[in-house]
This record gives C-alpha cells, structure tokens and sequence, in this order.
C-alpha cells in the first residue's frame, strides 16, 4: 500500500466522496464504498491525460505485470489470469484491444507512406473513355454491348446491372431517366437502385477495394477469434476448460503476435527492407515457437509428441478459419463497396 500510496499526488481532501456522497475522514485517500480518489481539487488537462492513461503509465504496474510474462513466459499469463490473478494485470481482451489498435494504426500510417510517397508509375493508365480506369470490368469478363445483353437485361437483374455497367463505360454517366428509356427498362426503384449501384462500381478498383478491407480487418480480426475458439474448444472437449478460458488464451497469443507485427511495421517505416525482414522472421520463426511453448503450456500435453501434434492441427485449423474470415472479409466488402 506505501508504495502505490508514493505515486499520489498531494490531495485536497474533502469530507464527502464527490461521487457518491459517503463521508469520509481525513485518512481516506480513497472512497470505501466507490473507490474513488479523495480530492476536491478541480480537474486539469494533466489530471485528465493521467486519468485516460492510467493503465498504461508509471502510476500502474498492469502494464508490466502483463507484458513482462507475456514475453518471458509464454501461456503462463492466461494462467495466472484465469487462477484468479487480475487485479494486478490487464483485462486480456483490453489488452487484445489497445494492442490491436497501435498495430492496425502503425500498418495504416505504413500504408499511407507507401501511397503517397512512392513514385507512381508513369506508364499506367489512368482513364478510358472518359471514365475511372475500372477493375470492375474484368471481375464480370464483360463484353461489348449487345442485343442479347439488352434483352436478358429485362429479366435478369445481374445482366442489368452488367449493361448499365458497359453503357456508363461507353457514355458516361448519364440521368438514369435516359439510360432506361434508351434500353426500353421500366423506370423503378429496383432499377434505380441497381443503375446508382452501377455508377458506384463504374469506378471500382482492386486498390480500393484493399483500402477498404484494410478499414475492416481490426473487426475482422476480432470476430475471427470467438470462431477460432470453437475449434479450440472442440479440439478439448475432454478437459475440463471452458471456452472463455480458452479465448482469453487465444487473446494473449494474438496480443503478443500484434505486439510483434507492430514492432515490424514500426521499424518498416524507417528502414523498409529491415520491417520486411523482422515481420518474416516473425511470423514464420518467432511467433510458431512461442505458440508451440504456450499451447504446451496451457494445455499442459503429456508429452513433446502430442504437443507437436496438436501444435500442427491447432495451426491448420487457424489457418482454414483465418482464410475463411478473410474471404467472407473480402466479399462483405466487395458487395458493400
């Protein structure tokens, strides 16, 4: 207590908690009922830059408690978390989330750098036919406009928005009233959804649609876990492990493979071939051996030869469900583009 007590600053103590009102006598530093700090001084820019960051500066040792075993000690924090030590580390999934966010942070600014301060290529086109150069176009395989288009255009839907496609390439946009007249198409809502949706698409590239999925993968990223944890649980269904458990380990790896990445991207903004070189190492050394030491850990296997079997089918798994989430990931996108 005289050690946490040493980071308080001098305090204008009150007779009342300003939270709830209990009384207080001149030795609470804190509230008995709420907890809250004993001071009737009025807040400042500093109070409040400290109270945001709580956690995560000197006055909390959280911050380290969690970090350091993350590292040092690999599955053995879900452990201590899990047996009931938690008030002296941090929530694993806030964990997962603050660590998450610096990393997804880093890799947009890494992306940002790349965009525009790369040199463009002098060599690629930018228009055609008065138009965005579109992707759009070779994802359908469209071809020129035809009669047998036109006409499957009036039954189908898909064929619909593939001519008004083909027409916004040729012309341009134009009022949708006219481009349904010229087609013989029944001026409605339907229609004037697909033809908007149409001009959206008209400029649609692989680019974006990477700019876009990159704004998505931290959510992404958080909705994969609770599926991967079913496996999890399926995998050990024998143990006597519930599945919260088993997300909060799945929290702590993925925290510290974010912590690693971040590294990577934050060295990769100031020396490139450097980041490419600690991200391989990463993903395909480091962060393999340590999930190897926290699954054997956690999970407490028998033996070398069943840790390494359940290693390999945990991976595989993660790597069909990852690829899964990232598909469905992709085509969320594309058809919310």
């Amino acid at each position: 207590m005289e050690k946490h007590l040493r980071h308080l600053p001098i305090l204008e103590k009150g007779e009342a908690c300003l939270n709830c009102g209990h009384n207080l006598v001149e030795d609470d530093n804190f509230c008995p009922r709420c907890g809250q700090i004993n001071s009737i001084k009025r807040v400042t820019f500093i109070d409040m830059i400290k109270e945001t960051l709580g956690d995560f500066i000197a006055y909390d040792s959280r911050l380290s408690n969690s970090l350091i075993p993350l590292f040092k000690k690999p599955g053995q924090l879900s452990l201590d978390y899990i047996s009931g030590k938690r008030a002296s580390h941090i929530h694993p999934m806030r964990l997962y989330l603050v660590v998450s966010f610096v990393f997804f942070l880093l890799n947009s600014i890494d992306n940002i750098q790349s965009k525009y301060f790369e040199a463009p290529n002098a060599d690629e086109e930018l228009t055609f036919n008065g138009s965005t150069n579109s992707d759009i176009y070779s994802v359908f395989d469209t071809n020129k406009l035809n009669d047998s288009l036109i006409d499957s255009s009036k039954e189908n839907k898909l064929d619909r928005f593939v001519l008004f496609l083909l027409d916004i390439k040729e012309n341009g946009v134009n009022k949708y009233e006219s481009v349904t007249s010229k087609y013989e198409l029944e001026s409605s809502f339907t229609n004037k959804l697909i033809y908007t949706k149409a001009v959206e698409y008209s400029t649609f590239t692989f680019d974006k649609l990477g700019e876009m999925l990159s704004n998505k993968l931290p959510i992404i990223a958080f909705l994969f876990l609770p599926v991967f944890v079913i496996f999890l649980n399926l995998i050990h269904r024998k143990r006597d492990i519930l599945y919260l458990e088993h997300l909060i380990f799945a929290f702590n790896t993925q925290s510290l493979l974010f912590i690693l990445l971040a590294f990577a991207t934050l060295i990769g903004l100031f020396y490139d071939f450097g980041g490419d070189i600690i991200e391989i190492t990463t993903l395909f050394i480091v962060f393999p051996i340590y999930l190897f030491l926290a699954l054997k850990k956690f999970y407490n296997y028998n033996t070398n030869k069943k840790a390494v079997l359940m290693f390999i089918a945990i991976n595989t798994i993660y790597i069909i469900t990852a690829t899964l989430t990232l598909l469905a990931g992709i085509l969320f996108t594309f058809f919310t583009y």
